[in-house]
């Protein structure tokens, strides 16, 4: 899973946009997942102390086939600074539910 950010995330800053790629490992190469079929999607923030945010529904930022999944902080959530993480969790109309790798991000003063 591989994520993008605004340039820098600041403590308080609104509009953050977050946009993070599912990808699964096919014949040793990382490839997208084809989201499209799924039932909805969300991402996941955890905390520098641990603490996992309840998810955000997230949307797809082209049709899901590229795998990437998009949401854009209206709140203000980053609240504290230091080391941050993210995934996305993908629900299937079956019930299954993918959640994926966290990946680390950095939040400043």
């Amino acid at each position: 899973m591989s994520s993008t950010f605004d340039d820098f995330i600041h403590v308080g800053q609104i509009g953050t946009v977050l946009t993070t790629t599912v990808t699964k490992i096919v014949n040793n190469v990382e490839t997208p997942v084809d989201l499209s079929t799924t039932s909805s999607t969300e991402i996941e923030l955890q905390k520098p102390d641990g603490e996992i945010l309840a998810p955000f529904t997230a949307s797809f930022v082209t049709d899901g086939t590229d795998g990437q999944i998009t949401y854009t902080d209206m709140t203000g959530v980053f609240d504290v600074t230091g080391r941050w993480t993210i995934r996305g969790v993908i629900n299937y109309p079956s019930g299954a539910k993918f959640m994926g790798s966290w990946t680390g991000f950095s939040v400043d003063e």
